[in-house]
């Protein structure tokens, strides 16, 4: 499964991460912007740089329309931090190190690449957005974040846990995932424009088309399609393991207690395969020849099937 990969120079990307959130909080400006804050794994201070590097942050603007149910954003803030990811790829990427820029939410990784790949990924919020995103998603947000500059959005909303039925029913809950996993399809969520000053949050799926891909852009597709497997296991067996045990953690150690939870109840090492998987998937040491894509599959669904029924006995019970 797994082949020679180049290691990163942790220093180097490091260095490189850091000086691209200075330049965030620099240049990055709006009388709407509220935050500007870290989340995604870099917030936890032992994480280390690899090779496919996913940079989540996440900015906070005032609504365009304060009164409104409906999430509305400037499309002037937006273009603004569509402008600094232009002058932040052009100053920082470099024949070592390749800095790449994605504006939707959704399983949405770094591509394989030979060199190193830092993704900055734009989790842009207004307070209503905020407000109205589900606990599955909005939870490390909410919970393990590193403000950079500006006001901690949990002033808007904090969430202390979630529940067994919001793992089951959310988006990128079990059944989420596995209807996902199931059709070949991804749900993203992104800004787009309803007039030349308003833009609103438009939700859509979008398919994986593994089997008909060809030459090039078939180990993008697999890439794709691995990813939302490894984000829904992993995913959902951590928020299932909050959710019972109500305890949150710096990843590494969340990731080791959640294996034990998982081992507690079903004897499978489904779990831990697939961190191994997304290791040498973001160390582009991956050989996606030897890939049984089918298997992984039918793997996974009945990985989440198990959680499900664990979630269905936990209700019945009352625990």
């Amino acid at each position: 499964m797994t082949g020679m990969g180049l290691q990163p120079d942790v220093q180097m990307v490091t260095s490189r991460i850091e000086s691209i959130l200075d330049m965030y909080v620099a240049e990055l400006r709006s009388e709407n912007l509220t935050t500007i804050a870290l989340v995604g794994s870099f917030v936890d201070a032992g994480h280390k740089a690899e090779m496919n590097n996913d940079l989540d942050i996440l900015t906070v603007f005032k609504d365009l329309e304060e009164a409104s149910s409906v999430p509305t954003l400037s499309t002037k803030d937006f273009e603004s931090i569509v402008h600094l990811n232009a002058a932040i790829h052009d100053k920082y990427s470099d024949v070592n190190i390749n800095v790449s820029s994605c504006f939707r939410g959704g399983p949405f990784k770094p591509a394989p690449i030979k060199n190193v790949n830092i993704e900055v990924h734009n989790l842009i919020f207004t307070p209503t957005r905020w407000r109205s995103e589900e606990p599955t998603i909005l939870f490390d947000r909410s919970r393990r974040n590193r403000v950079l500059w500006g006001s901690d959005p949990t002033q808007y909303r904090r969430i202390d846990n979630i529940t067994i039925d919001q793992v089951l029913s959310n988006h990128f809950g079990i059944h989420h995932c596995a209807d996902m996993i199931r059709k070949s399809v991804i749900w993203y969520e992104e800004w787009k424009r309803i007039n030349p000053e308003t833009m609103v949050i438009e939700s859509y799926q979008e398919p994986v088309n593994i089997n008909n891909a060809k030459g090039s852009a078939r180990p993008i597709a697999m890439n794709t399609y691995i990813e939302l497997i490894c984000y829904s296991i992993i995913k959902c067996s951590i928020n299932l393991k909050r959710a019972v045990l109500k305890t949150i953690d710096p990843y590494a150690k969340e990731i080791d207690d959640t294996v034990d939870f998982i081992d507690s109840f079903y004897a499978s090492d489904m779990l831990v395969r697939i961190l191994d998987l997304k290791k040498h998937v973001r160390m582009n040491t991956l050989d996606y020849s030897s890939l049984d894509i089918a298997s992984l599959k039918d793997d996974a669904l009945g990985y989440l099937a198990r959680l499900e029924s664990y979630c269905d006995g936990t209700a019945a019970s009352g625990s």
